[in-house]
């Protein structure tokens, strides 16, 4: 728990020291080809987290059935997805970001970037080719090793970034640290998960698994949980692309620093999923219906009180740590603070019913899900055009859909799964979260 928690904690100061330092060092056009960059990968970035969170929970099944023959076959599957999403940035992701950068966005970025678009490219192909070993070692319950090579490759690329920008190197310096950062993260984690893997392995009886389904990433599992990330990447984060082309420079600002800061608060609130995923998945393979609900309990327990005493910090000391650090980009007032807090916190615990279903390979929840964030950001995007207010067109009008129909539907699909009523539901986590066992 300590080098999870140490992870989030140097993602929030990062995070929190990233954009103030860019605005710093960096000029309008080459901080717009920066979030260009970063708003590519960021679509990338959730199919790698579709893969990811589908292959840890199918190497953690076999692990823990004691299959070694299972486990070998969700590792090939998993590093056969990961080779893939590595070939296709160095394909339509990276052929696609030229053709963006040399004509949409050409007038605001100017000529010189291709140098920094190629190592971005060729930086995020690496990561992705080698990223089979973080699910090995989050499945295989090395999440201590994992949170402290992050740890301190999150800092080593901060570090870098910092010095490479004070010496003069703009973008091409951030992409440099950026390459140096992933490539020693990726040696690190390849050697303990080599180790991990052969020590879980001689541990295994070895016994064939009987479902030929089992211990892999299957397709159409894929498909549908990267859909679901990617539009809920796109429900609050997706709002900065329509910000900063109808609202003042200022106003983005604070907006997007917002969108940051909470993102990581998120990440935060969520490290007891990967902590206690061991457990989670236990109870679940035993069909425990009480111990499952006991881990949902500390799990919205931890998250809610982390994210909510984050939040009234960012709330009560945000800007005078800003102002302290010389930033030139503050948070907004408190009450655009906590309305679009809120509505990442409707998120966090749709993310952890969403986590049972997941786990226990219940997809139909998808269908649910884009359908709502789909009508939240239609008629965010007539908001805009009606209101010409930020948080109420893009926060407030989404985060209400989600609250008022996604989050009934998605509890009532939980409750099936653990045949309960929502009210007896409700009544046994209340009750397991306050309970000592």
């Amino acid at each position: 728990m300590r080098a999870a928690y140490l992870n989030q904690a140097i993602n929030l100061l990062v995070a929190m020291l990233m954009v103030p330092m860019l605005l710093r060092y960096l000029g309008v056009g080459e901080y717009i080809l920066w979030a260009i960059f970063t708003t590519f990968g960021g679509f990338t970035l959730q199919i790698e987290s579709s893969i990811q969170i589908l292959s840890v929970r199918e190497i953690a099944k076999q692990y823990h059935s004691n299959d070694g023959v299972g486990v070998r076959r969700a590792v090939r599957r998993a590093r056969k997805a990961y080779t893939m999403l590595a070939g296709g940035v160095l394909g339509p992701f990276l052929i696609g970001g030229f053709v963006y950068l040399t004509y949409p966005a050409s007038s605001k970025v100017g000529n010189h970037w291709a140098l920094e678009w190629l190592l971005f490219s060729a930086t995020y192909a690496v990561n992705y080719f080698f990223g089979a070993n973080n699910s090995i070692l989050l499945a295989l319950a090395k999440v201590d090793v994992y949170n402290y090579v992050n740890s301190f490759t999150r800092a080593l690329n901060f570090a870098g970034s910092l010095l490479l920008l004070r010496a003069g190197f703009s973008v091409l310096g951030i992409c440099i640290s950026f390459a140096i950062s992933v490539a020693v993260g990726c040696a690190l984690i390849a050697v303990a998960a080599r180790r991990s893997l052969r020590d879980a392995l001689s541990a295994a009886d070895g016994h064939a698994s009987g479902d030929r389904q089992a211990g892999g990433v299957a397709a159409a599992d894929l498909v549908r949980y990267t859909m679901f990330t990617f539009f809920s990447f796109a429900l609050y984060k997706g709002g900065v692309l329509v910000a900063v082309s109808l609202f003042p420079k200022s106003e983005v600002g604070a907006y997007s620093l917002t969108l940051q800061a909470l993102t990581m608060l998120s990440a935060l609130a969520l490290v007891p999923i990967q902590i206690w995923l061991a457990r989670f998945v236990k109870a679940i393979v035993a069909n425990r219906r009480i111990e499952v609900i006991r881990e949902l309990a500390h799990t919205f327990l931890y998250a809610n009180l982390v994210f909510i005493g984050g939040t009234t910090a960012l709330a009560l000391f945000g800007n005078a740590l800003l102002r302290y650090i010389g930033a030139r980009v503050m948070l907004p007032g408190a009450a655009d603070l906590l309305t679009v807090a809120a509505a990442f916190l409707v998120e966090i615990n749709l993310f952890i019913l969403i986590n049972l279903l997941v786990t226990k390979r219940r997809y139909e929840f998808v269908r649910v899900y884009v359908a709502c964030v789909s009508v939240g950001l239609s008629l965010a995007l007539c908001a805009v055009w009606l209101s010409h207010d930020l948080i109420f067109s893009l926060i407030i009008v989404p985060a209400t859909i989600q609250t008022l129909v996604c989050a009934p539907l998605l509890i009532k699909r939980a409750c099936a799964e653990l045949e309960a009523t929502p009210a007896v539901f409700v009544t046994l986590l209340f009750r397991e979260m306050f309970v000592r066992h």
